[in-house]
């Protein structure tokens, strides 16, 4: 099974198409949302379409913390980390494949995603920015066989995730 975690912060435009996303699917799945203190109806609308809400407060917002704790209840071999607006073009031959290259290949611990924004929500600047983000990680990860990769899509197997302590939580957004 895998445990698909979309860490939210005031996301109610964008969390139902997230989960949508994903309900197709004929891998077994749950999808969990992680809510850092929303105060739009970002809970409200996740709460009618994922398997599991989380939700906490305060004045320090930190996505790792959002992350960890999606992964901390998520029952799932593996982790799909996903930001509410990365798109997957075809969410069951993308996950597919990722566990398939797991299964194939005992040592691979994680893979990056390449970084897709909605259609309906692409700016020229996301095109440039992410074309070349993907650029880099591809580069690096394949050419160079150095790993990296975007936080808005990260495939993990659960047991790699617990033994590096899961994501920073100080590291910081606002």
């Amino acid at each position: 099974m895998i445990s698909i975690i979309i860490p939210t912060r005031n996301e109610e435009k964008l969390i139902a198409e997230s989960i949508r996303q994903f309900k197709r699917l004929s891998i077994p799945h749950e999808v969990i949302v992680s809510d850092d203190g929303s105060t739009d109806r970002t809970v409200e609308i996740a709460r009618g379409a994922a398997d599991t809400v989380l939700t906490f407060s305060g004045n320090v917002h930190a996505i790792g913390r959002a992350r960890n704790a999606g992964a901390a209840v998520a029952r799932g071999d593996v982790f799909v980390f996903v930001d509410t607006d990365t798109f997957f073009p075809d969410p069951e031959a993308s996950l597919s494949h990722a566990l398939k290259r797991f299964e194939e290949d005992p040592a691979l611990l994680v893979l990056a995603c390449p970084q897709r924004v909605r259609p309906e929500l692409e700016r020229l600047s996301d095109k440039f920015v992410y074309g070349l983000d993907n650029f880099f990680t591809r580069t690096f990860n394949n050419m160079l066989q150095h790993g990296a990769g975007s936080g808005k899509c990260i495939i993990a197997r659960k047991e790699a995730f617990k033994r590096v302590g899961g994501f920073r939580e100080d590291l910081i957004f606002r």
